[in-house]
């Protein structure tokens, strides 16, 4: 498991931290029970190795994500816009945590295709 110190040195500060790591560690749990119900999870599986990723709790795994820079933290309003093929590669792996900062709820519900 990654040292702390080191967690929050990349997320910034141990508030946003407690922050990506729990809805990280919500989304994690949510695969897998989607996943257990046979249905289209509407989450990523977790970035780290599949294997070690079944056994552990979610929120270690969350750690571990972070720990790893699987994922990209953008404070509200403070992502990069995805001009440069660099900026769209970041954005796309930060599409798991992109609601980290919204206001309208742990699980808001996906845009469909037809809404602009």
């Amino acid at each position: 498991m990654p040292k702390i110190a080191e967690l929050i040195g990349k997320v910034g500060n141990k508030y946003s931290l407690v922050v990506v790591s729990a809805k990280r560690a919500r989304q994690i749990t949510d695969y897998y029970a989607a996943v257990k119900r046979g249905e289209f999870p509407a989450t990523r599986a977790p970035q780290v190795e599949t294997m070690r990723a079944a056994k552990e709790k979610a929120l270690t795994v969350a750690f571990q994500e972070i720990a790893e820079d699987k994922l990209v933290f953008y404070a509200p309003g403070e992502a990069p816009e995805a001009e440069t093929p660099e900026a769209i590669a970041a954005l796309a792996a930060a599409d798991v945590l992109s609601r980290v900062g919204s206001s309208d709820g742990d699980n808001p519900e996906p845009e469909s295709a037809g809404e602009k």
